[in-house]
């Protein structure tokens, strides 16, 4: 397993707003501020994350969008 990024780095290593990805998205940019805040219970839906991943330019894979409850 490589190295993951918070949906906030990857958004910033891109060099990408949260006004410009919530809008891409479609969602206001307190929605997605408290999506990218760890200590808030929102969570990205699916279709958000495929979204979020492509404007990046990375796989959704290397972003740490939903946390993993099995462990």
């Amino acid at each position: 397993m490589g190295i993951k990024l918070t949906p906030k780095e990857a958004r910033m290593s891109k060099g990408i707003s949260q006004a410009e990805m919530a809008a891409k998205l479609g969602i206001s940019e307190n929605a997605l501020a408290n999506k990218e805040n760890p200590d808030r219970p929102e969570r990205f839906y699916v279709d958000e994350a495929a979204g979020f991943a492509k404007a990046c330019g990375y796989p959704m894979d290397l972003i740490i969008f939903f946390e993993d409850s099995a462990t």
